[in-house]
């Protein structure tokens, strides 16, 4: 494939935002150290890096609170199973308030781990 700029230059790749294919001569590789074709094009990667930075963030910061959020509500079931294991003797309401704070525990503790890879 040639250039889109210099139909007689081969081709080393296309532009990150456009797709234009770009030969040696008319390449720019910006700050981000993607291919543009043009300023504007380098422009306009380096704004959409920085939108994916932030989404990326917010995802993690929200991954993270949902964990915490899940781990409290699991201790809360299991606080229930506790005091019905204590005082009231129910037999199903002790292994239901364990089981779904143990299950709340775990998940809550998975979105924290997964929040703290990213």
């Amino acid at each position: 494939m040639n250039c889109a700029r210099h139909p007689e230059s081969m081709a080393i790749g296309f532009c990150c935002s456009c797709g234009r294919a770009i030969c040696a001569n008319c390449h720019r590789a910006g700050s981000t150290g993607k291919l543009a074709c043009s300023p504007e094009c380098e422009k306009e990667i380096a704004e959409r890096d920085s939108a994916l930075r932030l989404v990326l963030t917010r995802t993690t910061r929200s991954t993270k609170g949902a964990g915490i959020s899940t781990i409290v509500l699991g201790a809360l079931f299991s606080c229930l199973g506790i005091y019905h294991l204590l005082f009231d003797r129910h037999a199903v309401l002790i292994g239901l308030g364990f089981t779904i704070g143990l299950v709340f525990i775990v998940s809550g503790i998975i979105l924290v781990g997964i929040a703290k890879k990213k």
